[in-house]
């Protein structure tokens, strides 16, 4: 992983700070032969899957409690996704190092890297993926600490749960308050232990959807930047010769104070560091990829059901400062996770197809055959690589896309509240 902070997009410190730095680093302690940090990160895993375990019993006691057995679901589908992104990490730990070499600047050659365009692009992406980094960890710490202390702030109000057999059970007001087995008396007596419990819980999460969410997106910068770069080098070659009537050559191409050999190397030079890029971009797509899908679909199904909560605690008469109500804080976060991977994605992708025009933009038309021979096979390479982030043939992950998942989100959750009003109309 790069070292130095001043000439990577990733700062090394926000790395260490949302411990990818020490998840990836093989150089780290070990025990056993094996990773320190990796076997923390199971570790967490395990105790997450422990506790996720227990909630399927919970959907069938609870079943006469909508807004409970919804937020059991939560719980289920959000925290399973999170041991597969922190199984992903470990797993794929050396690539996700390997790959982190594209964030350097110097990853490129001299002449992509002594561009003051590239070098000024290249200093706002480190300054986007930082502020990224630095805002979304914050945000989801925050999240943590409001569902946390909202217990201890909102003093005498429990939760009130319809049990299957049709009785009521009131449970102390806890960060998630899930089933754990045991009786409301029980939980009620031993809360502070519970409440530690599913504090831990949480954290494990965060610390994980924070570390694998910062790779990708600053991967995704990474990689665009180097993309820029790459781009604006292409359409410089040739442009800065010094033509005049006099110096035509019999071929039809223009001598300057560049040789047709020295712009033949440059050529040459970039599509080797354009293959570099894709190469990493390849690498890539194929650990991000399988997450990707389940990371729209969770959040889309969490955006609808969080709605359906909110909405549906209105109508029955609950207000909107109610301590169920107040756990929705974390709503926001989940809409900007839907937006700031079609975001990412969408722009790496814009960046990438874009490349054949500034192939186009170079000083061709006064170049030597070779030159355009080179040229064109640099077209037909790039064309050859179809790296599209994609959850289908023909939908590609981009803003577009994430106006769709909005729209549908807002469809289901339309058909979602229609169908609890006409439930309540018969009653």
């Amino acid at each position: 992983m790069p070292n130095s902070s001043e000439e990577c997009v990733m700062s090394s410190s926000m790395a260490k700070c949302t411990g990818l730095h020490y998840i990836i680093d093989p150089e780290g302690p070990t025990v056993g032969g094996h990773n320190v940090f990796h076997v923390t990160v199971m570790v967490m895993i395990g105790f997450t899957v422990v506790c996720l375990s227990m909630c399927p019993f919970g959907l069938y006691y609870w079943a006469n409690d909508v807004t409970q057995c919804i937020f059991l679901l939560i719980y289920i589908v959000n925290f399973s996704f999170g041991c597969f992104k922190a199984f992903t990490l470990v797993r794929h730990s050396d690539d996700i190092c390997r790959c982190l070499d594209v964030t350097r600047f110097d990853f490129s050659s001299g002449a992509i890297m002594s561009d003051p365009d590239s070098a000024r692009f290249f200093r706002k992406c480190r300054d986007a993926s930082s502020t990224f980094t630095g805002w979304f960890a914050a945000s989801s710490h925050f999240v943590l600490l409001v569902w946390t202390l909202l217990p201890f702030v909102v003093v005498g109000k429990g939760v009130e749960i319809n049990n299957r057999d049709g009785s009521t059970s009131y449970y102390h007001f806890n960060p998630y308050n899930m089933y754990f087995l045991v009786s409301s008396e029980t939980y009620n007596r031993l809360h502070l232990v519970f409440h530690l419990v599913e504090w831990a819980f949480g954290l494990c999460f965060v610390l994980i959807m924070v570390a694998f969410d910062t790779f990708m997106v600053t991967l995704c910068v990474a990689i665009t930047c180097q993309m820029r770069g790459i781009g604006n080098a292409y359409s410089k070659l040739g442009h800065d010769r010094c033509a005049t009537a006099s110096n035509v050559c019999s071929d039809g191409g223009i001598e300057s104070n560049k040789s047709n050999n020295e712009y033949l190397r440059d050529l040459k030079l970039i599509i080797k560091d354009h293959q570099a890029v894709l190469g990493k971009m390849n690498d890539f797509y194929k650990i991000v990829g399988p997450v990707i899908l389940p990371q729209l679909i969770v959040a889309s199904f969490t955006i609808i059901f969080v709605s359906f909560i909110i909405t549906r605690n209105y109508f029955n008469g609950m207000l909107l400062t109610s301590t169920q109500s107040l756990k929705m804080c974390c709503f926001p976060i989940f809409f900007y996770q839907v937006y700031y991977t079609c975001h990412a994605f969408g722009n790496l992708s814009h960046r990438k197809n874009v490349m054949n025009f500034a192939l186009y933009s170079s000083d061709w038309t006064q170049m030597e055959i070779k030159f355009k021979k080179l040229l064109l096979l640099a077209m037909q390479m790039h064309d050859a690589n179809k790296l599209d982030m994609k959850l289908t043939d023909k939908l590609v992950i981009n803003l577009e896309l994430f106006t769709r998942v909005i729209n549908m989100c807002y469809s289901i959750f339309s058909v979602l509240v229609n169908s609890q009003l006409k439930i309540a109309d018969k009653q």
